[in-house]
């Protein structure tokens, strides 16, 4: 591109007019895209590599001849201006305040795909607060740093339906932030990688309440969950199930104290039923075998040693195949 300057061709990029009709009947110019070394029909006639007028470059002098030096000179200055003018940038077109010909102060670009940013800028790069809309929907509020989403800012995502208004940093929800699920749902807390991360709360449409601890989207450490049908889980968690020591309580009053295995009741532990009797042992929802120690109610106490339970409509409330009286 450079080179054959020397040689006499002329840029395309002034006034914009003459861009577009060069995109139009000079495919791939490097005097447009200098990267893709075409040397296009008019740009070989005006250095020389040919004495006679192509169709092609025949057909771009008959698209501008009515632009005169003038107007071309004029949009060359503007170029380099500082002040308030409009200018090609790449494929796109700026309007605004610049400083030597550069975007500097409020201003918007239009790319050619669609996208636009209109909003503040610092020696060409999007800085400080601006808005960007992208062809595909999406579009973004807030504060920007050296072209990024860095900062205090609204984001909404087309594909997924997602609005998510918080802190950014380099262009990843990172920080406090509020974001707005399609289907309702509402999560309040920290963020990190664009990941729920840290502290926060997840409100489901159905009326359950998760507040705990999160890494990377998903609950693990402590944390509460609250049921809509009333039951709760509070204790610790790991990739979105109770894991570890915990307390659960059902819907029906019924309350386990203890070890909890990938959601399920798995190690030592003790189950307070609703009729009074307390069971202190071994519980596992998952090989349904229990070892322990059963109070009943009536003052009753027997040793539950090596029994299977019963699979009744409540698999929590079991009865023993054998039992020893409690020496």
């Amino acid at each position: 591109h450079e080179l054959s300057h020397i040689y006499g061709a002329m840029d395309f990029y002034y006034p914009f007019e003459v861009r577009e009709l060069a995109e139009l009947h000079l495919t791939n110019s490097l005097m447009i895209i200098s990267a893709t070394g075409v040397v296009d029909p008019f740009t070989a006639y005006l250095i020389g590599w040919t004495d006679e007028i192509l169709p092609k470059a025949a057909d771009f002098l008959d698209a501008t001849n009515d632009i005169t030096m003038q107007e071309f000179m004029e949009a060359h200055e503007a170029d380099s201006r500082t002040g308030y003018g409009t200018k090609p940038i790449g494929d796109a077109r700026y309007t605004g305040w610049m400083s030597r010909g550069v975007p500097h102060g409020e201003g918007t670009l239009t790319s050619k795909n669609g996208d636009v940013y209109s909003g503040n800028w610092v020696n060409g790069s999007k800085h400080g607060q601006g808005t960007q809309t992208w062809a595909n929907g999406n579009t973004y509020t807030g504060e920007w740093n050296s072209n990024l989403r860095h900062g205090r800012g609204e984001m909404y995502t087309a594909s997924t339906g997602e609005k998510y208004i918080g802190e950014f940093a380099s262009n990843q929800r990172k920080g406090y932030g509020t974001c707005f699920y399609e289907n309702g749902d509402m999560y309040m807390g920290n963020w990190s990688n664009n990941k729920q991360h840290g502290q926060g709360q997840m409100l489901y449409i159905n009326g359950d309440v998760y507040t705990g601890n999160y890494s990377y989207g998903a609950m693990s450490g402590q944390g509460t969950m609250e049921w809509a049908d009333g039951s709760s889980y509070t204790g610790n968690w790991k990739s979105n199930k109770p894991n570890g020591q915990g307390e659960k309580i059902d819907a029906s009053g019924e309350r386990y104290v203890g070890e909890f295995k990938s959601g399920a009741r798995h190690g030592t532990g003790t189950c307070y039923y609703v009729n009074g009797d307390i069971y202190v042992g071994y519980h596992s929802d998952l090989i349904r075998s229990c070892k322990g120690t059963y109070y009943y109610r009536n003052g009753n106490t027997f040793l539950v040693n090596g029994t299977t339970w019963t699979n009744t409509s409540n698999p929590y409330i079991f009865s023993v195949e054998r039992v020893v009286p409690y020496a």
